[in-house]
């Protein structure tokens, strides 16, 4: 029953576009999709980690009005990253399941002994980190590091913005990212 279940609610996001936010499945390139273009620079910079398991964790915003978007840009960016191909990229519930595990709050710091303990505990080469930081225009830039967790060395970072919510992205479609 239970796989019935899962295979009605997958047949169900298929059909109903699911996945529109990160622009997966709405025929943006990544030229229009601010996290397509973050996923595909990541993934570049990456390679070396050949077929690892990567980790999305929530990014952080000092700015405490946005304090829940670490979590969405986590969601966007882990979809994107996966719908990109390059990367196996671990279900969020298990990584805040393994963060919670550690101690550690969804968006803190991460010291170099509890980055390689993420890495243990989840079975990732690698995670993906950042910060989100707002401009006075209402956008949200979005600074993204992918982290070796056996080595604790920054493989790539990439960055990207994000336009504030309800703003017309390339070819008339509402962008409809992020910002309250």
């Amino acid at each position: 029953m239970n796989r019935n279940v899962f295979i009605a609610l997958a047949a169900l996001a298929v059909f109903c576009g699911c996945g529109g936010r990160a622009g997966l499945k709405t025929g943006k390139t990544a030229a229009d999709d601010p996290y397509a273009r973050l996923a595909a620079e990541l993934t570049a910079g990456g390679r070396a980690l050949g077929s690892g398991k990567v980790a999305v964790l929530p990014f952080a915003c000092s700015d405490q009005r946005f304090s829940g978007e670490g979590q969405t840009v986590a969601d966007n960016l882990g979809a994107a990253l996966a719908a990109g191909g390059g990367m196996q990229v671990l279900e969020q519930g298990l990584v805040r399941q393994a963060l919670s595990g550690a101690g550690l709050a969804p968006s803190a710091a991460l010291s170099p002994a509890a980055i390689k303990d993420l890495g243990v505990r989840l079975g990732a080469a690698a995670i993906v980190t950042g910060a989100l930081i707002p401009r006075s225009d209402g956008s949200m830039a979005v600074k993204a590091r992918l982290i070796a967790t056996g080595t604790v060395s920054i493989l790539t970072a990439a960055d990207t913005v994000l336009p504030p919510a309800g703003a017309a992205a390339p070819g008339g479609q509402s962008a409809g990212v992020l910002i309250k």
